[in-house]
């Protein structure tokens, strides 16, 4: 995995930023949103913690 992620910039022709990249994830699972929301809270929590910190090595 590459230290950096790409970074995903589009600008109007005047100027302003119009678009950016984003993370977005889709679960399609056969269980109700109350019962996997913790889980999946806590995954995003862990990755942004880890964000955080900055690169290793």
């Amino acid at each position: 995995m590459s230290e950096r992620y790409p970074k995903i910039r589009i600008h109007a022709a005047s100027g302003p930023l119009v678009a950016r990249e984003g993370l977005s994830f889709s679960f399609y699972m056969p269980h109700s949103h109350e019962a996997v929301a913790p889980g999946g809270m806590r995954s995003l929590e862990a990755y942004l913690t880890l964000l955080s910190q900055g690169p290793r090595g």
